[in-house]
């Protein structure tokens, strides 16, 4: 008996056509993702979130390092707000380009191992973690590791196989600026290590140049901001440590309970992505008969960016490669966690499962036909569309009290209005806390510098004698005390107390009541 061909549709494409049609599909959805989550919020939210108005008051100050990051994360928030002006398009672009590398990385990373349909899977199958979405609308330096750290491993990957010294000087580059982001960066430099102790052909990197070139521009791309720390007095280490260091007085449970939390969540989080990934699996309701008998052995190929032809190279290799730079970076986080009784955030943990869905996929190896695939890919826009929905509703939603929905142009320019009723220089300072003094920064058109927290030692920057010759405007809610602490009086005793300012949300519930702000002013000099 002859059996009937299936329609092409349902088939198996040829590995080159494959490549080519998984290749469309993946830059697609990074354009669709970048395009639509960069004018989404810069369309509903009336000011950036807070992380973003802090980088923007560090990077009026090129400095080698701040209270809270190293670098990069100011400099480049500044470069995108002085690519937007008065607009803050370009930093929600500056985040999405971070989803996109991440995307990028992880998908050339795939190829490496898995059929173009395999590694396409793998890749949004990410969309529906809120890591990639909801919250990469703040650029911060978690945003920036979620682009950063697959970048890094599949240079690390290039070089080790490759051994070509313009890779290890890639790994040596994007290290750098990892660390340059945030110390967190050192987790997944141990795991990296680790795997080039352990397995014979990543010891064989001892012996090339390569590594040790790229160590050479690590250490040169960090120098600085170590400097940096000795004549600051640690304070970014300190911040770092203080954050994880809560719990001198705990009990057992209580010492070991964030780590455990912390790495549930993130598996937690991860299920959403392999609730996505399922799709893969189920076969077409009404095609059952059709799809009988299609499945046969995935490919074992790949192709690069030009369509050459790549080997998936050593099983065993890439095994191992997966667990340890995949989920070492994971498992050394809850260990530290547990041993010394971290206090961790969920958040913290955004760039450790860029990797997971390659690491599924290569246990599991998928059989992906054409008809799947593309069912895949709608599962995929349902999952962005209900994302962007979602987001775009609680927004718009009357009575959200989130900062987008804080008034910080209109108070901006409130205040520069007080500050222009004394004097006819420009406003040159304001203190306060950071989202107070960092909306005043951000869009004020005097953009004045912030003294945050008014905590001279965060704000190294800030020279007060300077700041009592020029004055300033000082900002305090109302729920914190009807006059500014005890300790800033005593510091600037000309600080006269201008009044009350309330203001609303912008998209007020009925019944909502007014932000009250206490505003000072510190006479000028003049």
């Amino acid at each position: 008996m002859h059996s009937t061909p299936l329609p092409q549709f349902f088939s198996s494409p040829p590995p080159k056509e494959e490549y080519t049609l998984a290749r469309r599909a993946l830059w697609f959805f990074i354009l669709l993702h970048v395009l639509v989550w960069t004018l989404i919020p810069n369309g509903v939210r009336t000011m950036l979130p807070m992380d973003a108005l802090e980088g923007n008051v560090w990077g009026l100050h090129f400095h080698w390092g701040y209270d809270r990051n190293p670098w990069l994360n100011g400099w480049l928030t500044r470069l995108a707000v002085e690519l937007g002006g008065q607009s803050d398009i370009f930093v929600y672009l500056l985040s999405q380009l971070c989803v996109a590398l991440a995307f990028w990385s992880i998908w050339r990373l795939g190829s490496k191992m898995l059929s173009p349909f395999q590694a396409v899977v793998s890749v949004l199958m990410l969309e529906a973690i809120q890591y990639y979405t909801l919250a990469a609308v703040d650029f911060n330096d978690n945003v920036l590791e979620l682009g950063l750290w697959p970048l890094l491993v599949f240079l690390f990957y290039e070089a080790i196989t490759r051994q070509r010294c313009r890779d290890w000087l890639g790994v040596g580059l994007i290290a750098g600026f990892a660390m340059m982001t945030k110390y967190y960066a050192i987790v997944l430099f141990l795991a990296m290590f680790a795997f080039l102790v352990w397995h014979p052909k990543a010891r064989k990197s001892f012996q090339k140049q390569g590594l040790y070139w790229s160590a050479l521009l690590f250490v040169a791309i960090i120098t600085p901001h170590v400097i940096w720390l000795f004549q600051h007095d640690f304070v970014t280490m300190r911040y770092a440590l203080g954050r994880v260091h809560d719990n001198q007085h705990m009990d057992f449970w209580h010492y070991i309970a964030p780590g455990i939390s912390f790495g549930t969540m993130q598996v937690v989080t991860f299920l959403g992505a392999v609730a996505l990934a399922s799709v893969v699996w189920l076969r077409p309701l009404n095609l059952k008969k059709l799809g009988r008998g299609v499945s046969g052995e995935s490919h074992t190929t790949a192709f690069s960016s030009d369509g050459g032809l790549l080997m998936n190279g050593d099983v065993a290799f890439n095994r191992q490669f997966l667990w340890f730079v995949g989920v070492g970076p994971y498992l050394i986080t809850v260990l530290l966690a547990l041993l010394a009784g971290w206090q961790l955030y969920t958040l913290w943990g955004t760039p450790l499962l860029g990797c997971w869905g390659v690491i599924l996929l290569y246990y599991l190896q998928p059989v992906i036909k054409r008809v799947r695939f593309y069912c895949f890919l709608a599962a995929v826009l349902i999952v962005f569309s209900a994302f962007i929905g979602g987001y775009t509703f609680v927004m718009l939603k009357p009575g959200n009290t989130s900062s987008g929905n804080f008034p910080g142009r209109a108070f901006a320019e409130e205040i520069t209005a007080v500050w222009h009723a004394r004097y006819k220089e420009p406003l040159a300072y304001v203190v306060g806390d950071r989202v107070l003094s960092g909306s005043v920064t951000r869009y004020s058109p005097d953009e004045p510098q912030a003294h945050l927290d008014w905590n001279s030692a965060n704000n190294p920057w800030i020279d007060e004698k300077t700041l009592r010759r020029k004055g300033a405007i000082f900002l305090q809610k109302l729920n914190e005390g009807d006059d500014f602490p005890a300790e800033i009086r005593k510091r600037f005793p000309d600080l006269k107390i201008e009044g009350i300012h309330y203001m609303r949300y912008v998209r007020p519930a009925a019944d909502s009541t007014p932000i009250a702000v206490l505003v000072g002013v510190l006479p000028a000099e003049y």
